[in-house]
């Protein structure tokens, strides 16, 4: 439950990355393009899964991270598995908000804080059980 808690706590500095990320592109460059939004979502997501790894592999998950290359590669994997959850939820987000809000903004940020939930789940899980598993043998019955 600790570890989970420090995932959350590290999530919370991951979500002000990516909004505010995904924001400031809105506010720069305002659109309702939908591959326009992927690809500020993409950025978004770039940024953010960089702070995760540095953070995460440094206190979530410390006890079992070497920082090595299969790890790394690991880690890649699943951010391109979280990657594509989160970008599909993005744009089904925004299939599912556009028609029922009328202000473009709150729509966009309504499907990024879905689309954020999603894919941290995904992503805990994915570290925990994939990237960062522990390396203590299993125990033989």
């Amino acid at each position: 439950m600790f570890q989970f808690t420090q995932f959350t706590l590290i999530g919370m500095t991951n979500a002000a990355v990516d909004l505010g990320s995904l924001n400031i592109l809105l506010l720069l460059f305002p659109t309702k393009v939908h591959a326009l939004l992927v690809l500020y979502n993409t950025v978004a997501y770039i940024l953010t899964m960089i702070n995760s790894y540095l953070l995460n592999s440094r206190i979530t998950f410390k006890k079992n991270s070497d920082r090595t290359m299969r790890q790394k590669l690991l880690y890649l994997v699943e951010v391109i598995i979280c990657f594509l959850v989160s970008n599909m939820v993005f744009v089904g987000g925004l299939y599912l908000t556009e028609d029922i809000m009328s202000n473009a903004w709150i729509a966009q940020n309504l499907s990024k804080l879905l689309s954020m939930a999603i894919s941290s789940l995904t992503s805990f899980f994915l570290m925990k059980y994939y990237v960062f598993k522990s390396k203590q043998p299993q125990k033989s019955i």
